[in-house]
């Protein structure tokens, strides 16, 4: 683990893979998200080295990087080598998790981030991105979770068995390497440390204590003038215990196929598992955060009453091709795909979010477009919600619509539901599903589309 850490640090190595990215526009779109966050009134507003992190993860996994498992045309399992140098790996693009992690701390290393690489003893390794707490917002800095194979970052519950679905793995040690020092972050993947505890039997707590704390002294010998970003690193890693807010949103493994995720028992207990991901939904939202809806350009099936120009967020999305904007870009091809839906109990949301310099609108209709697969994966009850002008608070949500018993007929249809009862100006609107088509065998709720259409402006008046 130290030496690729090495290799991250090195100017040569990470001039070599800022050459293969494209950082500036990646960096823009970062400073966009940030921004975009101050502007909504997300607390904590993001920050741009979060944002970033999304801006990477989203590149590599649907730009750069190739999973190798099977050869499509025969089935047969692919052999191909095992490279452990990261320069290597930007120059063969493919492998997996272990060539994936590695390659993905080097570009993010290569982007300006502080980055580190995490081992599961249970075979999985990732990615961990420091990202500085700020004064101004009363923060303090945390290590990140990003697995780029998956294309998740911050959901360090995904890999542990319980409840809330996951991968279904029984965790004992998870260590964490890069030249700011080694870390046992074991308590950061797990929502049952005494259980996790009792599996940690290779060698003894004092000795791991011991190991860890004289490997980190060895390698910061050199790099001293970052003695107060270590304090803070430190406290971050001592104080890393699993938040139960994590829990939501935790689908099986993606990637690799279905046949070898079953045999590594990394299918987990399933979106479909009674009561998973079901704490993601009492309060509504925790979820994603706001991103423009970029559907200023998007092909327009009805006139010019649709509503564009806002922010969209959801209680969940499959990055990088199936994010909750892709609900709004009026494209059939697209799709928004949620895994926190596939569950007795569950409630997934996508919501549009007008900017504060838009003015509210009074919604007259909005429609609904199937998904390209899985008829399973249909709404079939659902309310829709708005946020009215005069809401006082963020949760002052009213019910718009309520739809039960609704049934596609078939895939890329569009269904149209008409609002009834007194007009309400919203500056916002949610989407809240309550029963999917076949939620015993939908692991998700999908939708294609799902566009609003406001009053003409002479009868808002």
């Amino acid at each position: 683990m130290l030496e690729n850490a090495r290799a991250y640090d090195d100017e040569l190595a990470q001039a070599i893979a800022a050459s293969l990215m494209p950082l500036d526009r990646m960096e823009a779109s970062a400073r966009e998200a940030a921004a975009l966050s101050l502007e909504m009134g997300e607390d904590p507003a993001q920050p741009f080295e979060e944002a970033l992190l999304s801006q990477l993860l989203s590149w590599f996994k649907g730009d750069f990087f190739t999973w190798v498992y099977r050869c499509r045309a025969c089935g047969a399992e692919t052999r191909f080598p095992r490279y452990n140098d990261p320069v290597k790996l930007l120059e063969t693009r493919r492998g997996r998790c272990g060539e994936w992690a590695n390659a993905f701390t080097m570009i993010c290393a290569a982007a300006g981030l502080r980055a580190r690489q995490v081992t599961d003893w249970h075979d999985h390794v990732w990615t961990e991105v420091w990202i500085p707490g700020t004064k101004e917002a009363g923060t303090a800095g945390r290590w990140v979770h990003a697995d780029a194979c998956e294309g998740i970052f911050d959901k360090p519950l995904l890999y542990e068995a319980g409840r809330m679905a996951g991968w279904g793995k029984q965790l004992s040690y998870v260590l964490a390497a890069s030249l700011d020092g080694v870390a046992d972050v074991s308590r950061r993947y797990s929502k049952d440390w005494a259980a996790t505890l009792r599996r940690r039997s290779l060698v003894s707590e004092y000795w791991l204590k011991d190991f860890i704390a004289s490997e980190t002294a060895r390698v910061r010998t050199s790099r001293a003038q970052d003695a107060d970003t270590w304090r803070e690193m430190d406290a971050a890693d001592v104080e890393c215990e699993a938040s139960a807010s994590c829990a939501s949103g935790l689908p099986g493994r993606l990637s690799g196929c279905a046949s070898w995720v079953a045999a590594r028992g990394e299918g987990g207990a399933g979106a479909s598992a009674p009561g998973a991901q079901t704490a993601a939904n009492p309060g509504l939202p925790q979820g994603t955060r706001f991103r423009l809806a970029e559907d200023g350009q998007a092909p327009d099936t009805s006139s010019s009453t649709r509503v564009r120009g806002g922010a969209v967020r959801a209680s969940g999305e499959n990055l990088p091709g199936e994010g909750a904007v892709r609900a709004f870009d009026g494209l059939c091809a697209t799709k928004w795909l949620d895994f926190t839906g596939g569950s007795p109990g569950a409630r997934p949301w996508i919501e549009y979010r007008l900017r504060p310099q838009q003015p509210a609108q009074v919604l007259n209709s909005y429609a609904l477009t199937s998904a390209n697969d899985a008829p399973e994966r249909d709404p079939k009850a659902f309310t829709l919600q708005g946020l009215p002008d005069t809401a006082e608070t963020s949760q002052e949500w009213v019910d718009l619509d309520t739809q039960t018993g609704v049934e596609f007929a078939g895939r890329h249809q569009r269904l149209s539901f008409q609002l009834h009862g007194e007009p309400r100006a919203c500056r916002a609107w949610r989407l809240v599903n309550r029963e999917l088509r076949d939620g015993k065998s939908a692991n998700a709720v999908q939708l294609a589309c799902f566009d609003l259409f406001a009053q003409p402006v002479k009868d808002c008046r």
